[in-house]
Protein backbone atom coordinates (compact mmCIF):
# COMPACT_ATOMS: atom_id res chain seq x y z
CA UNK A 1 0.00 0.00 0.00
CA UNK A 2 2.78 2.44 0.84
CA UNK A 3 4.46 1.94 -2.55
CA UNK A 4 1.12 2.39 -4.29
CA UNK A 5 0.53 5.57 -2.31
CA UNK A 6 3.88 7.04 -3.36
CA UNK A 7 2.98 6.71 -7.03
CA UNK A 8 -0.17 8.80 -6.55
CA UNK A 9 -0.23 12.56 -7.17
CA UNK A 10 0.69 14.78 -4.24
CA UNK A 11 -2.86 16.13 -3.88
CA UNK A 12 -4.29 12.62 -3.57
CA UNK A 13 -1.65 11.76 -0.95
CA UNK A 14 -2.55 14.87 1.03
CA UNK A 15 -6.25 14.02 0.88
CA UNK A 16 -5.53 10.45 1.99
CA UNK A 17 -3.57 11.59 5.05
CA UNK A 18 -6.08 14.34 5.88
CA UNK A 19 -8.95 11.84 5.76
CA UNK A 20 -6.96 9.45 7.95
CA UNK A 21 -6.29 12.17 10.50
CA UNK A 22 -9.97 13.16 10.54
CA UNK A 23 -11.06 9.55 11.12
CA UNK A 24 -8.50 9.16 13.90
CA UNK A 25 -9.75 12.37 15.52
CA UNK A 26 -13.31 11.06 15.38
CA UNK A 27 -12.18 7.79 16.95
CA UNK A 28 -10.50 9.65 19.79
CA UNK A 29 -13.57 11.85 20.29
CA UNK A 30 -15.79 8.77 20.40
CA UNK A 31 -13.47 7.10 22.86
CA UNK A 32 -13.37 10.15 25.11
CA UNK A 33 -17.15 9.97 25.49
CA UNK A 34 -16.80 6.78 27.53
CA UNK A 35 -15.26 8.65 30.45
CA UNK A 36 -13.09 5.68 31.43
CA UNK A 37 -9.48 5.58 30.20
CA UNK A 38 -9.15 1.83 29.48
CA UNK A 39 -12.38 1.87 27.49
CA UNK A 40 -11.20 4.95 25.62
CA UNK A 41 -7.94 3.26 24.68
CA UNK A 42 -9.71 0.07 23.64
CA UNK A 43 -12.20 1.99 21.50
CA UNK A 44 -9.49 3.96 19.72
CA UNK A 45 -7.26 0.92 19.15
CA UNK A 46 -10.00 -1.31 17.80
CA UNK A 47 -11.37 1.48 15.62
CA UNK A 48 -7.91 2.23 14.24
CA UNK A 49 -7.40 -1.45 13.43
CA UNK A 50 -10.70 -1.52 11.53
CA UNK A 51 -9.75 1.58 9.54
CA UNK A 52 -6.25 0.20 8.88
CA UNK A 53 -7.80 -2.98 7.48
CA UNK A 54 -9.50 -0.85 4.83
CA UNK A 55 -6.13 0.53 3.73
CA UNK A 56 -4.44 -2.84 3.32
CA UNK A 57 -4.21 -4.39 -0.11
CA UNK A 58 -6.39 -7.44 -0.67
CA UNK A 59 -3.57 -10.06 -0.80
CA UNK A 60 -2.59 -9.17 2.77
CA UNK A 61 -5.84 -10.64 4.16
Amino acid sequence: MIEALRTRPLLRQALFWAAGAAVLALLVAEGMETGFLPTTVATVVTGALCVAALALPTPRF
